[in-house]
């Protein structure tokens, strides 16, 4: 019980911490989403409406950009994301990890790693953003890979988080269209179209990056504190059951020692 009660103010504890950094990450998230996210539709428009100049030499081979967390006592917060990736991966894909627990699964399957940052996702800062960025776009411009997923937990609310697996590289064209009323129709590139696109791509994915990064890091938060909080009444019950069961058992040998005070005291007469 003593040790159960300890357990019990550690997981509370635990639970406060990451509800206190929930906040936190809510609020950036939700600063970050309204200052990118007109932004980023442009950007996506911009690129989504050029022709298809990437050709892959093989069709199957892809970067899986994997958000997960570096510590656990977060649930099925990992488990969940690595079913994910792992149902649409396939040997030979590439992948590139913000969290160790995904590096070390993947890692173990054979599966070759283009970048890994070993801390979790609230760590990820601008530079290692874009040294990230750096490397998947040199894969890609190398004509060896199809496609750059991101798989991650998207934020629903507070009660419900669920993987996400999304596409960033190629565009989908209809997707831009969708959005023609952001840009004028006789937009103009200066120096040049495939100049401004150059320096366009990495400034996104780089956005992409940082966004997706804070958005993972709301859901572990959340994550963790559903599981010190599911923690917290479980170990409550317990106290509970085991108290009981102690109070049992100190009746038990109560009534048993006056037996045998009452035997005794009949067999002197």
């Amino acid at each position: 019980m003593h040790t159960i009660e300890s357990t019990q103010h550690i997981t509370h504890a635990m639970r406060l911490v990451s509800a206190s950094k929930f906040r936190k990450a809510k609020k950036q998230f939700d600063q970050i989403s309204r200052q990118l996210d007109q932004t980023m539709k442009i950007m996506e428009k911009l690129l989504a409406g050029q022709k298809p100049c990437h050709q892959a030499a093989d069709k199957n081979r892809r970067i899986l950009i994997l958000f997960t967390s570096s510590r656990g006592l977060c649930g099925s917060y990992n488990s969940s994301l690595m079913k994910a990736a792992a149902a649409v991966s396939s040997q030979g894909d590439l992948f590139c990890t913000v969290g160790s627990r995904g590096e070390e699964f993947f890692r173990r399957q054979g599966y070759e790693m283009l970048y890994c940052l070993g801390e979790g996702p609230e760590k990820l800062r601008p530079d290692a953003a874009e040294e990230a960025t750096r490397r998947i776009l040199e894969e890609w411009k190398r004509g060896q890979t199809a496609e750059v997923l991101i798989i991650k937990m998207r934020y629903v609310n507070a009660l419900k988080q669920e993987p996400q697996v999304r596409r960033i590289l190629p565009m989908d064209r209809a997707e831009g269209e969708e959005e023609k009323n952001l840009l004028p129709d006789d937009l103009e590139f200066l120096p040049s179209e495939e100049q401004v696109m150059t320096c366009l791509l990495p400034k996104y994915l780089q956005l992409v990056l940082w966004k997706d990064a804070v958005e993972a890091a709301v859901c572990e938060h959340v994550a963790r504190r559903a599981a010190m909080e599911a923690a917290s009444e479980s170990a409550a019950e317990m106290l509970d059951h085991l108290s009981l069961s102690y109070h049992r058992m100190r009746q038990q040998a109560i009534t048993d020692e006056l037996i045998e005070i009452v035997s005794g005291a009949e067999s002197l007469k």
